[in-house]
C-alpha cells in the first residue's frame, strides 16, 4: 500500500496525513476562536509541543502566528 500510495501521489501516506492535519489545523486557527490546545487535540495532535513543533514545519509559524495572520481568505480548501 505504501509503495502504491507513494507512487499515486508523490508523498508517503504519513506526510499525508500529516499535511491534511495542519491544513486543517490552518483552517480552525484562521476560522474558529477555539483555544489553541482544543485545535492541537481536535486535529489529532493532543500534545502541545508537537503540535507547535509540526505548525512550524509545516505552515512556517507557531499556532498564535498563524491565527493572526487573520481570517481564511474565503473556504480554505485543504481543510475540506
Amino acid at each position: 500500500l505504501t509503495r502504491l500510495f507513494r507512487a499515486a501521489t508523490g508523498e508517503t501516506v504519513v506526510g499525508y496525513i500529516r499535511a491534511r492535519r495542519m491544513a486543517r489545523a490552518r483552517h480552525f486557527l484562521r476560522a474558529t476562536t477555539l483555544s489553541i490546545p482544543a485545535v492541537a487535540a481536535s486535529v489529532g495532535i493532543p500534545d502541545l509541543q508537537a503540535f507547535n513543533k509540526a505548525c512550524r514545519r509545516e505552515l512556517g509559524a507557531s499556532p498564535r502566528g498563524v491565527r493572526t495572520a487573520g481570517p481564511a481568505p474565503g473556504r480554505d480548501s485543504a481543510a475540506q
